[in-house]
């Protein structure tokens, strides 16, 4: 008998599910697409690998499940676990799975035609045919194998007939050399290769068909025959053997065809998308005029016609507006983003309890702008708000660093890097008036003027949102003296890195300011609450950031002047024992999470958590097996767990820069990208 629990070994492209002999010999071996393995594990209600062989045989048979053929990288896969590998390659006699008694054969021995096709006597004597055709085939094997191992202990490879469906579906062509496809089950085939064009035909299990082209991904291919509307039409790779198709030419596909547009309709308020699905998918199940956005649903759902649990809604609408500054707030039990003239002020795309959110326009000019919301519930109880009103916006901070005093001819330095803007906004533009008639602009200039007197250096700075901050200093220009060795004052010279790395001393030097050796003072801020004195300092900034980092000199004579430096201070790096990462982009409500302790790597995949061993080393890194539990969860989070779990096993590099963790496959491409979570707890 053989035992019900199975041995799991999964690959990107497929799963085999092998049960081991107890009495020794070949061992039980299916062979699924991941595709498949999607379609069985939703049916047992489990994941593969605690199935049973009898109800895997059993779902196998009912869903039509074609069994793929195993080759070389299979056996030596079932070698390497100590398992004897099958007589031959791909699913013979040897290794054919039993089915239960009663149970219907794997492979359609006649395909169904479509729900929409009619049974026409030209279809029927086609199908009468090809039935002919494959049994004639079949003898012709059967007495080819029978000739070629006529020997001693051959009539069990012989007789033994569960596999003839695998060897015949593995074997048509339509002409010697040509290229063609043999149906795995019945293929839907299209008018173009995408599941957005129509479909034109049916490809019955079994038949052939010509390929005369292919899309340049290789994922469709252009069939020919005489099952399909127009003669030709296009299937997708992985519903068909392909045979002799190496030199296929890329067919440039047809255009979609064009939708048949929708009537205009007047909104006198907002306009309301409402979805059945929570990611705004497809054509909406309702569209209403909602005079505002405020709802509160409960656990109900939001129109009739919606489900109550897992929907979407998109309200758009031009609003007018005064010259003004706003402030948006959305209150909301669920996700929410919010969109000004196609600009994100608000994005919370999560589930989550009631909040408030607030976020700030900036100076808007009079007339329409352009608004749009977009709101999901999951579960539990969905309610939104949205209201905005007038405020004051605060303008941006202008600071000057500079001297206050200076020669005629003299070069001076401004300065306005410490200038700060609101939370959320940022300086676009320095404006420098020197007083007397001249100006700049930049974050830092040069001045020298042409005669003695007071000036007024006056500085303007604006923000991305139009606002303007304003800051005024005076320099005092004498002219030059008569003393024939005038004092030269002081010019700040910093050498230094722009970039570092927090928790690594950086040094910064200014013995090079001028004049050399008559600098009597130098003194070093660096912006973050640090300082420090003399020609060269070293200094460790202890979080990353953007710092300025200021050296103010001065010579025998009182004279001073000073210059700043911007660092770019980046995260330490991170090693991966005890640490705890998360993968971006992942479907809402299905985190996905990477921990490493002890060489031991786990995680959850957002519906299942897994564990496996891992090795790493010198920017080298691998994976082992993985264990999984066995929780189904809804197809897209099963389908970003199959892509997660195998983009893992094929990761043999990984790169930590600025707290993100990259790991790269065996061509250097990036299979994903994490983002440091903390320790690992």
């Amino acid at each position: 008998m053989v035992p019900p629990v199975p041995r799991v070994l999964r690959s990107p492209q497929s799963t085999l599910v092998v049960y081991a002999n107890p009495a020794g010999g070949s061992p039980v071996v299916y062979k699924l697409s991941q595709r498949d393995v999607l379609r069985l594990e939703q049916a047992t209600q489990s994941a593969l690998d605690f199935v049973a062989q009898p109800a895997l045989r059993t779902a196998i048979d009912s869903l039509g499940i074609p069994l793929l053929a195993l080759d070389a990288a299979d056996q030596t896969a079932l070698a390497s676990l100590g398992y004897l590998p099958p007589a031959a390659p791909g699913v013979t006699p040897a290794n054919q799975p039993p089915r239960p008694a009663g149970a219907p054969p794997a492979g359609p021995a006649q395909p169904e035609p479509a729900a929409d096709e009619s049974p026409a006597s030209g279809l029927r004597l086609g199908l009468v045919a090809a039935v002919i055709v494959l049994a004639a085939v079949v003898l012709v094997i059967l007495l080819l194998l029978g000739r070629l191992f006529s020997g001693p202990g051959s009539s069990a490879r012989v007789t033994t007939t569960p596999s003839v469906t695998a060897v015949l579906t593995t074997t048509l062509t339509l002409t010697p050399g040509a290229p063609s496809a043999v149906a795995l089950s019945n293929v839907s085939v299209r008018s173009g290769p995408g599941e957005d064009y129509p479909v034109i035909g049916i490809l019955p299990a079994g038949n052939s068909a010509a390929i005369i082209g292919r899309t340049a991904a290789g994922d469709w291919w252009q069939l020919q025959g005489a099952n399909i509307q127009g003669g030709q039409g296009w299937a997708l790779a992985d519903h068909v053997q392909a045979q002799n198709a190496a030199a296929v030419p890329v067919v440039t596909p047809p255009p979609l065809p064009t939708p048949t547009p929708t009537p205009l309709t007047s909104f006198s308020g907002w306009k309301g998308e409402y979805f059945s699905n929570p990611n705004l998918q497809g054509p909406p199940a309702a569209v209403q005029d909602d005079p505002q956005i405020n709802f509160n649903w409960g656990n109900g759902a939001p129109a009739p016609g919606l489900p109550a649990d897992n929907f979407s809604v998109r309200w758009s609408r031009l609003a007018p507006f005064e010259e003004a500054n706003y402030r948006f707030q959305v209150t909301v039990q669920g996700g929410v983003r919010l969109w000004l003239d196609g600009r994100p002020l608000i994005d919370n795309w999560q589930s989550g309890g009631l909040r408030t959110l607030e976020a700030d326009s900036g100076l808007l000019s009079r007339g329409d702008h352009s608004l749009v919301v977009e709101y999901f519930k999951q579960s539990g109880a969905g309610q939104i708000a949205l209201s905005w009103q007038q405020v004051q916006a605060q303008p941006p901070t202008a600071i000057i660093a500079g001297p206050n005093q200076g020669l005629v001819g003299q070069s001076l330095i401004f300065n306005a890097a410490s200038s700060t803007a609101a939370a959320g906004r940022r300086i676009v533009r320095y404006e420098w008036r020197f007083g007397d008639g001249s100006g700049a602009e930049g974050i830092e200039v040069t001045k020298s003027y042409a005669a003695g007197g007071v000036f007024d250096v006056t500085l303007v700075v604006t923000d991305d949102a139009g606002l303007t901050g304003v800051a005024v200093q005076q320099v005092a220009i004498a002219a030059p003296t008569a003393t024939p060795t005038p004092i030269i004052p002081p010019a700040a010279i910093i050498s230094g890195p722009s970039q570092a790395t927090a928790g690594v001393a950086v040094t910064f030097d200014g013995s090079s300011s001028t004049p050399i050796g008559g600098i009597t003072g130098y003194t070093w801020s660096f912006g973050d609450g640090g300082s420090a004195a003399g020609p060269t300092v070293d200094h460790v900034f202890a979080q990353a950031g953007q710092y300025v980092v200021t050296l103010a000199v001065t010579n025998a004579a009182g004279q001073a002047n000073q210059s700043t430096l911007m660092v770019q201070v980046s995260a330490a790096p991170l090693s991966l024992e005890g640490t705890l990462w998360t993968l971006q982009n992942t479907l809402p409500g299905a985190p996905i999470t990477l921990s490493f302790q002890q060489g031991t790597a786990s995680g959850s995949t957002g519906c299942n958590t897994y564990t496996g061993a891992y090795t790493a080393a010198g920017g080298a890194i691998s994976f082992g097996p993985m264990s999984l539990t066995g929780l189904v969860c809804d197809p897209a989070v099963m389908e970003q767990e199959t892509l997660y779990l195998a983009r893992l096993q094929v990761a043999n590099r990984y790169e930590i820069e600025n707290s993100q963790l990259r790991l790269l496959g065996q061509l250097g491409d990036e299979s994903f990208r994490l983002v440091y979570a903390g320790a690992r707890q």
